[in-house]
């Protein structure tokens, strides 16, 4: 009885794990895909179809500024002429001038997308600054795994990947935590 009362705790435990990560693992989704074709500066940059994207939550150099020309040349060395993918921003889609506001994705692997903005942060070429918009520049991560294709709703999916790996450790602990014990000979 022992052994099943904690199997259900493990259970519990890792049911709680999943549902927690689900919040932060479906934050962000691909709404958008298009083939950059210029970068203007270290958050600016022209893609084709969808226009002139302005990257979410970074504010980099602007022109005549120190630290102009590294920003715009670390955003074309990751994005130009490469197929990118847009968390566009669901609370106000464009900014003043009609920018399309978004989390950029570019293809890191074949299991994983590179977060353009936290890459440039994290390179010291823009500064994090929290816009008012759907995103939470906190939760981001470098790295997000993508299934190889789209999928019906033409989003990735990364929370199955973080309920299997809950799941396996969940029941390597389950099975640490209920093996039965060896009885000492006497």
């Amino acid at each position: 009885m022992r052994v099943l009362l904690k199997a259900w705790m493990v259970y519990l435990v890792v049911l709680a794990l999943y549902l927690s990560a689900g919040e932060n693992a479906s934050a962000w989704e691909i709404d958008e895909s298009a083939s950059v074709r210029q970068v203007i500066d270290g958050e600016l940059l022209d893609a084709s179809p969808v226009g002139t994207v302005r990257l979410a939550d970074i504010n980099a150099p602007d022109v005549g500024e120190p630290g102009y020309v590294a920003a715009r040349d670390g955003l074309s060395s990751m994005v130009l002429n490469q197929q990118v993918f847009f968390d566009v921003d669901d609370l106000n889609r464009t900014d003043i001038l009609g920018r399309l506001v978004c989390v950029v994705y570019v293809r890191h692997n074949a299991t994983h997308l590179r977060n353009v903005n936290q890459a440039l942060i994290d390179l010291g070429l823009a500064d994090l600054v929290d816009f008012v918009n759907e995103f939470d520049p906190t939760t981001w991560t470098l790295y997000v795994y993508h299934p190889e294709s789209a999928g019906p709703s033409g989003t990735f999916d990364i929370l199955w990947p973080t309920v299997a790996v809950a799941t396996v450790a969940g029941i390597g602990l389950a099975y640490v935590l209920v093996r039965p014990r060896k009885r000492r000979p006497s």
